[in-house]
């Protein structure tokens, strides 16, 4: 993260709206649409077009929705403070939350592979829908992916190394996926990377075993989180989809179970929930427990494992309970309109706030995905501007993508979804 070395002052408003007139822009044009909520026509319209498509496997699992809104509510949270330090460092006397070690870019992973192995489980059976699961999947990523890439090219993110025509090829193409170098102009579109082969590789898996329990992901997500330190952190994403495949088998199992004649009752589920909670809180403290075997092992024996003890288990433990618990526990207040809302267009919202931030600070990013900073900050802390300004801004402008970008390519995708099955 950057560093800045002065001291900083609180700012007045004037000072404050004057270091960043883009986002107050666009945070004005958030208060005026909420304004306008107060007329029907304007709320229907909304609620109409905001709203998660059907999901190609034809199962919604509303519940989920709330772990989706909370990753990308905490992850843009910590992004507007850690990016622009000491900026805004005041907010961590409010948020404290913040400088915790909650990993949610690999929950937002967990979660891509449960639902694209339901997807996969439920609607693959051949080459036909097979090249149906491939452009779904490409009309889903890579048109906001592509856009977001070129206005963040446009707006000069760029570094000497690679050069411009290269980076910009490599970037465009996600040829990172494969180890070449790009400029990662959009610094969250690392973790998109390992995403993409997950869906390119996953078919496979899943055809070889069928309707069978996948041991191979099991395997795999064994043998990543024992070879992860050391490795690309794209690469150490790998355990977080695995887990979340895993955590389909599993919730196929236990509803398979639920709509049996003698079901789980729902404490046993609740209690499963409960759990995972509290391994995850254990996590977030750094209280490794699965590690202690092998800490014991090495103050008994002398011997110490060539590779660090990775945070990796207790994370995807997590993941394999919470989700099909979750999914299968009734809990109905879960789907308001808001989380649904904030669901909807945490696509964009992952996307557009880390180019908001680079447009309205002087931050970059270098070939290897790291932030630099490429000029001083302004030496005033924003303060409130944390929930004032930052967060309508980056929901207005997801919204507008959404609307005008996604949902076009969205229908599309239903479109050709349609013409298979005719």
């Amino acid at each position: 993260m950057p560093n800045h070395m002065f001291s900083i002052a609180p700012a007045t408003l004037g000072q404050y709206l004057t270091t960043i007139p883009l986002m107050t822009v666009l945070a004005i044009l958030f208060y005026v649409a909420i304004v306008m909520l107060v007329f029907k026509p304007f709320r229907s319209a909304l609620t109409k077009n905001i709203h998660l498509p059907r999901p190609a496997s034809g199962v919604y699992i509303s519940n989920l929705e709330i772990v989706r809104a909370f990753a990308i509510i905490h992850v843009v949270s910590v992004h507007c403070w850690q990016w622009i330090q000491p900026y805004n460092d005041s907010i961590l006397n409010i948020i404290p939350l913040l400088a915790t070690t909650i990993q949610s870019v690999p929950i937002f992973c967990a979660l891509s592979g449960f639902l694209i192995t339901m997807s996969l489980k439920m609607n693959v059976r051949d080459l036909p829908s097979l090249r149906q699961y491939f452009i779904r999947r490409f009309l889903r990523i890579y048109p906001l992916y592509l856009v977001v890439v070129l206005v963040a090219f446009l707006l000069g993110q760029t570094q000497s190394n690679p050069t411009t025509a290269h980076g910009l090829i490599t970037e465009v193409m996600m040829f990172r996926i494969w180890g070449l170098p790009a400029y990662f102009s959009v610094p969250t579109s690392w973790s998109l990377y390992p995403e993409v082969t997950f869906y390119v590789f996953m078919p496979a898996l899943i055809l070889f075993s069928g309707r069978r329990f996948n041991w191979t992901l099991v395997l795999i997500m064994l043998a990543s989180i024992f070879v992860g330190a050391g490795t690309p952190r794209e690469f150490q994403l790998i355990p977080f989809f695995t887990a979340g495949a895993i955590a389909y088998e599993l919730y196929i199992f236990m509803h398979g179970k639920q709509q049996s004649d003698k079901p789980w009752p729902q404490w046993i589920i609740a209690t499963m929930l409960l759990v995972a909670l509290y391994i995850l809180i254990l996590d977030v403290k750094q209280l490794y427990f699965l590690s202690y075997p092998q800490h014991l092992f090495e103050t008994l024996t002398g011997y110490t494992f060539p590779l660090p003890r990775r945070r990796s288990p207790e994370l995807c433990l997590s993941i394999i309970l919470l989700f099909p618990s979750m999914s299968l526990i009734r809990m109905k207040w879960i789907s308001c309109y808001p989380i649904r809302f904030i669901s909807t267009i945490s696509y964009s919202i992952y996307l557009w706030h880390a180019l908001l931030l680079i447009a309205s600070f002087p931050i970059g990013t270098n070939e290897s995905g790291q932030l630099s900073s490429m000029a001083s900050m302004p030496p005033i802390d924003g303060g409130f501007s944390y929930f004032f300004i930052f967060f309508p801004a980056v929901i207005f402008i997801s919204t507008m993508s959404y609307l005008f970008i996604e949902k076009p390519f969205l229908r599309l995708r239903a479109r050709a979804a349609k013409r298979s099955t005719c």
